[in-house]
């Protein structure tokens, strides 16, 4: 899975070669998938994305300030379409197909 990241202006590409990626940031226990550090707003262990049946989904972890999906807070795992965003604390993140 290929992701396009942005954060406080400077944007990179993630190439992640699993089929579920757990997103958050630096902990001291265990690493995510997927650090988004520095963003404070993102908690340790936020979200989850994965592939399911050839569709991407994502659901939040029970994170502090929430995972949004095209501006709209989730509740649930949701599928995701290739253009959709996913807010992250402050972060950006896009499915690059």
């Amino acid at each position: 899975m290929k992701i396009s990241v942005s954060f406080n202006g400077a944007a990179s590409v993630v190439m992640l070669d699993i089929p579920e990626c757990v997103v958050g940031r630096r902990n001291p226990y265990k690493q995510p998938d997927l650090d988004l550090s520095p963003d404070d707003k993102v908690s340790r262990r936020h979200a989850r994305l994965w592939v399911d049946g050839g569709a991407l989904w994502v659901e939040d972890l029970g994170s502090r300030h929430g995972t949004l999906v095209n501006g709209i807070k989730i509740n649930y795992a949701m599928q995701l379409k290739p253009e959709d965003f996913v807010q992250v604390g402050e972060t950006l993140l896009q499915i690059v197909p």
